[in-house]
């Protein structure tokens, strides 16, 4: 049953665009309109932003912990807004079944086959300081437990390679990765 008063927070931010009052409500009418997918608050980050000649924009989901994410890009800003959320809508019509259908005890019963061991790499000699790797980007973000089953479904709902979460059952930071072959593979550090 679907609470009534579900609302969502919209955060609007430009880089290097102008947001005016006129787009921030229709970005909040449209993305709302995304909320009779689920019943809890959600919350909705756009980044608007230039990029080649085109609008920008970049939407990030977040309903209960569980993130979706759209990129689009249109030769105005409202467009690349309209496409981003009709991405969204598609994922969220794709995903509820399989999301709201598994309980998370089933999930935990089924457990991912074993990850691959890979071969010890031997120590390359030390580097010059100029061909040391530079950090570009960091992240931050909380984690909330969950099964390795939900971190795949998750990883490919985000459209990543690999998803770092904590295990529910052991407590331990974990990743799952896409092999080369299509199927997953799930990190866990020994004890």
């Amino acid at each position: 049953m679907r609470r009534r008063g579900n609302t969502m927070r919209v955060e609007l931010r430009g880089k290097h665009v102008p947001i005016d009052p006129t787009l921030r409500r229709y970005a909040q009418q449209r993305l709302h309109k995304l909320s009779r997918f689920f019943d809890h608050v959600a919350e909705a980050h756009v980044t608007a932003s230039m990029h080649r000649g085109q609008y920008r924009a970049d939407v990030l989901l977040n309903v209960d912990g569980l993130l979706l994410r759209a990129e689009e890009q249109a030769h105005d800003l409202q467009a690349a807004l309209d496409s981003a959320a009709d991405k969204l809508e598609r994922q969220l019509t794709k995903f509820k079944g399989k999301l709201y259908s598994r309980s998370r005890a089933r999930a935990r019963q089924t457990p991912l086959p074993e990850a691959q061991t890979l071969p010890p790499v031997e120590a390359a000699p030390p580097a010059e300081p100029a061909d040391e790797p530079t950090i570009v980007r960091s992240k931050r973000f909380a984690m909330k437990p969950m099964a390795p089953e939900e971190a795949a479904l998750q990883m490919e709902l985000l459209h990543h390679d690999f998803y770092v979460f904590r295990n529910g059952d052991s407590g331990q930071v974990n990743v799952v990765y896409r092999r080369n072959d299509g199927s997953y593979g799930l990190i866990e550090p020994e004890v």
